[in-house]
């Protein structure tokens, strides 16, 4: 079962270290199985990020440097810190192409979607992504994946400049969202994003 958020909020009874304890007991094999589903990571990889991601959301919430904020639980932050070291991993062994864009949608699924729709949320995301155009595949890749900048982008895709970079993936983007809501409404799954969470 899913613990709701405010099992992963401090109080006076509960210190940083309790909080963070609880959210790996109850989500460290979801965290894993996440990671191998979405990321082609084999298993004990996996379970080395899994260890280091937790390892730095504690090292950030002891100095400070995690701040709650509204709308983003302890475990979606957890879950974008266990993102950015797979992509890490994946780039250090040379296993990320323009092909593995359709993972940008994994993690967005999985906090936003309960498990038992993530499979045709997920199924839904990554068909939309085989059908988008060659070139908003790599800027999206170029920009979530890679972290270039938009003077970047432009160079390596040809593109005039940063403004017509810019452009381009706010238009991608935009396309995108408008394809997935339609179909995910198809599929009578609700549409949800970052914004409209719960706390």
């Amino acid at each position: 079962m899913t613990a709701n958020s405010s099992t992963y909020r401090f109080s006076e009874n509960r210190s940083s270290d309790m909080v963070i304890n609880q959210l790996f007991i109850d989500y460290h094999i979801r965290f894993i199985n996440h990671l191998c589903a979405n990321y082609g990571i084999d298993r004990e990889t996996a379970s080395d990020l899994c260890q280091d991601s937790f390892y730095t959301l504690t090292k950030k919430v002891r100095d400070g440097s995690y701040q709650p904020q509204k709308g983003v639980s302890m475990c979606t932050y957890l879950f974008a810190i266990g993102k950015r070291k797979a992509c890490n991993w994946l780039r250090e062994h040379g296993r990320m192409d323009v092909g593995d864009v359709d993972t940008l949608c994994s993690e967005w699924i999985t906090e936003n979607y309960e498990e038992t729709e993530q499979e045709e949320a997920q199924k839904i995301a990554n068909q939309l992504v085989g059908e988008a155009q060659e070139s908003c595949r790599k800027i999206l890749l170029l920009y979530y994946w890679k972290s270039l900048n938009m003077k970047e982008i432009a160079q390596k895709m040809n593109l005039k400049n940063d403004q017509n970079a810019k452009n381009k993936k706010s238009k991608c983007l935009r396309k995108f969202k408008l394809a997935l809501m339609g179909r995910l409404k198809e599929a009578e799954i609700e549409w949800k994003s970052k914004d409209e969470k719960d706390e």
